[in-house]
């Protein structure tokens, strides 16, 4: 059985949109903590679950810590399509002192994480959708040139490919969240960058300390040094997420199956539920047909028994999420079955 996750946000939030995700076949909800506060979140999370309680469906209610993801802030939406470049300063507010001022100036959060920029690097934004190419690098800023022409959008994450990022470990903000877990509505969290069962095991702890019943935890592998210790992952998590989106700019174009493939592998021996996510029907946020693509490989995926699909810009950005949900629905009931919430 397959279980559909939709991911909540703008086109996803108004009570009726989250009834025609729920009525055609979405029985979990993913909260991203990157984008929002914890409180505001749980406010969402608590208007689905009335929604789902009205239609008599069990749901699950995930909150997705953010972990040290670097990300690039603006003030406001940047097309790239319609600059020059970018002027990237690290960590500090506003853009470098001087040079052209048309040129837009923004910010790299999580700086302290990421490898030495250098002139000719690649940068990565969102899942690898766009791409700039470094043509300055100072100590604490850079220019970059987009080769893309794509939208730089709020908090918009960022690698530079080939150059894996230190992004394991808990965050203060992710601690600080979870010791007040207790007082929402979510019935799991998803760790992002999970590298150890050790991380997995201090959450744990953290939510023993202050739930009676703590909730689910997901661990999210998303790199390679996390598909490498998949079985004590797994071992020690209640589930695994499956984070293609990072995954593939960390390990790169020519590794990428065999990295999903491992843990495809690995969680369908242990039992553990796998959830695999990103970009499964992107292609439904603006055409009315599935890529081809992406339906074979959803339907691979259901034929190997993943027990979860999570949707991403499909349901957060898309403009149809009720008919996103619905088709791949469609989708699993042909080649599997739909399944009810995974961890209710």
């Amino acid at each position: 059985m397959t279980s559909i996750f939709a991911t909540v946000g703008p086109s996803l939030r108004t009570p009726e949109a989250v009834r025609a995700a729920v009525s055609r076949g979405a029985r979990g909800f993913r909260f991203p903590a990157s984008k929002h506060d914890p409180a505001t979140l749980d406010t969402l999370a608590r208007e689905v679950a009335a929604v789902a309680a009205e239609l008599a469906v069990e749901v699950d209610l995930f909150l997705d810590l953010p972990g040290r993801k670097v990300r690039l802030i603006s003030d406001e939406e940047v097309a790239l399509s319609e600059v020059a470049g970018l002027n990237i300063r690290y960590e500090a507010a506003g853009a470098p002192e001087g040079g052209d001022p048309s040129i837009p100036g923004v910010r790299l959060v999580g700086a302290a994480h990421m490898a030495p920029i250098a002139v000719g690097d690649v940068l990565l934004l969102g899942d690898g959708e766009d791409a700039l190419r470094v043509a300055e690098a100072h100590p604490g800023h850079c220019f970059a040139v987009p080769l893309t022409g794509g939208r730089l959008g709020f908090r918009r994450g960022m690698a530079v490919q080939g150059k894996p990022h230190a992004l394991a470990g808990l965050t203060e903000r992710d601690m600080s969240t979870l010791s007040t877990l207790s007082t929402t509505s979510f019935t799991g969290v998803f760790v992002s960058y999970v590298e150890s069962a050790s991380e997995v095991r201090k959450v744990q702890e953290i939510l023993a300390d202050s739930h009676r019943e703590p909730p689910v935890v997901v661990a999210k592998v998303e790199t390679s040094a996390g598909v490498a210790d998949i079985e004590e992952i797994a071992g020690q998590a209640d589930g695994v997420l499956l984070g293609r989106g990072d995954l593939l700019m960390d390990v790169g174009v020519l590794d990428f199956h065999a990295a999903s493939q491992r843990v495809v592998d690995h969680m369908a021996k242990s039992g553990k539920p796998l959830i695999v996510g990103t970009q499964l029907l992107t292609s439904l946020s603006d055409s009315w047909l599935p890529h081809r693509s992406e339906i074979s490989c959803l339907c691979d995926l259901i034929a190997k028994g993943v027990t979860g699909l999570l949707l991403s810009d499909e349901t957060t950005v898309g403009r149809d999420p009720g008919r996103t949900v619905q088709v791949l629905a469609e989708l699993i009931s042909t080649y599997g079955t739909v399944g009810g919430a995974l961890f209710r």
